[in-house]
């Protein structure tokens, strides 16, 4: 830090759940303060039975913006918009927080707001759009999310940062290429089919036994697929083939990387995926999809790791099969992964200077009146309406037992991730809040 007044820096996150997101802000949060910055983070909802929570980090200092039964979306509003206020000069880092980040056209010049893009997906770029001109500074975590920011929101382009996340530094771990050991391979995220495509495994493993790979993956975290791939994967946990551990804190999650060969990824889309920096970082050769977000960067197919068609599960058991069956070039890929990142920008103390750097600037920006913020009503998300279901009491609960049953639903996920549905559903939620007349609620939410 340079001679600036002290200010709080308050990252707030809906639920401390399994996520990428969660974990990096837990690694940037203790980086700041080792480089001498107040940063914290606010848990801005309540927990949800549905939600995978992460173990707390003891070392991050963390509260709860909501005391008591809060059920009016203004209310919970003006509780986050005071909360900033009495930590004025502060600097607001809302994350994926979507339904309190719209208090941004709120707040007064005080309180400096970061605005992060963490994905190459919808409803992140809608964030940017409907409250990037409130925010100081905008950070993508990819060059691609900055390209397409710019073109989708072009009046914030000149605030627009690219930085990538970052990862505690871990003890070289080149694999000694043994062959007569099975391929040890590792998976770490949440155990959903949209976005991460976690069945996907489940006919790469079938693949891998048709060929007579010898291999062991874990499957480190947990989510709505965990029964369907407990039960396809029946006899090959019985076998040792597979071994399901469940959610470990961080800590335990950095130790799996150290004890496999191969991160494997198999998503429709990212951001910049945080566990395959710290797999990466830990010796692990990547074998992941082809997304046009953050990979690109990263990885080098065929010396980095191995980039594969999405979908196509031939494509990665023949990745695979090459490592297990080539331990030379297995170690080979294992340094080169381990020097992309802790060669590379990825270390998180590096990427917390430049956060740093960025939160100066802001402080200038707002103890010395360089930044005017527009003062507008609430620029609430478009699917608001729906999430008073969370709120309601008795007369809601068949609703909720509907939402529950088609939130386990993979045949339903599946359907709504189609492109045309979530476009249709868009829509069909514009003309919702039309009729409902959602204009007034926005109104009540002015303080």
């Amino acid at each position: 830090m340079s001679g600036h007044p002290p200010a709080k820096i308050i990252f707030t996150t809906p639920h401390y759940e399994l996520s990428g997101v969660n974990t990096f802000h837990a690694n940037l949060i203790r980086a700041l303060r080792r480089q001498g910055w107040e940063a914290e983070l606010l848990i801005t909802q309540k927990d949800a039975p549905w939600r995978i929570a992460m173990p707390p980090d003891p070392h991050v200092p963390t509260s709860n913006l909501l005391q008591g039964d809060e059920t009016d979306w203004p209310a919970r509003w003006r509780r986050l918009t005071d909360y900033l206020e009495a930590h004025a000069p502060c600097l607001y880092v809302p994350g994926y927080d979507f339904y309190y980040s719209c208090v941004s056209s709120l707040l007064s010049d005080k309180v400096g707001i970061l605005g992060v893009l963490h994905s190459d997906e919808e409803v992140h770029y809608d964030h940017a759009v409907r409250l990037g001109r409130y925010w100081n500074r905008i950070v993508c975590v990819s060059r691609h999310i900055a390209e397409q920011t710019a073109q989708r929101c072009p009046q914030v382009a000149d605030r627009l940062v690219t930085v990538p996340y970052g990862v505690p530094a871990c003890g070289r771990a080149v694999r000694d290429g043994r062959a007569e050991e099975p391929l040890r391979i590792v998976y770490a995220g949440r155990l959903i089919q949209y976005q991460k495509r976690i069945l996907d495994l489940i006919d790469v493993t079938r693949g891998l036994n048709a060929r007579g790979v010898r291999y062991v993956l874990t499957v480190v975290g947990d989510g709505p697929e965990r029964a369907v791939l407990a039960k396809a994967w029946k006899s090959d946990i019985a076998g040792g083939n597979v071994l399901m551990t469940g959610t470990l804190s961080n800590a335990q999650t950095q130790e799996s990387f150290l004890q496999n060969d191969v991160v494997i990824l198999t998503s429709a889309f990212e951001g910049l995926p945080l566990a395959l920096l710290e797999a990466m970082g830990a010796g692990c050769v990547p074998v992941v999809s082809q997304t046009e977000s953050g990979i690109p960067e990263l990885i080098r197919s065929g010396e980095t790791g191995f980039s594969v068609k999405q979908g196509n599960i031939t494509g990665f058991v023949d990745a695979l099969a090459a490592l297990a069956g080539d331990r030379s070039l297995l170690q080979k890929m294992s340094r080169a992964s381990f020097d992309a990142v802790s060669n590379g920008p990825y270390e998180i103390d590096t990427v917390a200077g430049i956060y740093g750097k960025m939160f100066d600037e802001m402080l200038q920006d707002i103890t010395g009146n360089g930044f005017g913020r527009l003062r507008e009503p609430i620029q609430a998300p478009p699917n608001l309406p729906l999430l008073q279901l969370d709120l309601g009491g008795p007369g809601m609960r068949p609703i909720l037992r509907l939402r529950r049953f088609l939130r386990r639903s993979t045949t339903f996920r599946q359907f709504m991730a189609f492109p045309c549905v979530a476009r249709m559903t868009a829509r069909a939620l514009r003309v919702y809040q039309a009729v409902v007349g959602f204009a007034s609620v926005v109104e009540r939410g002015k303080p």
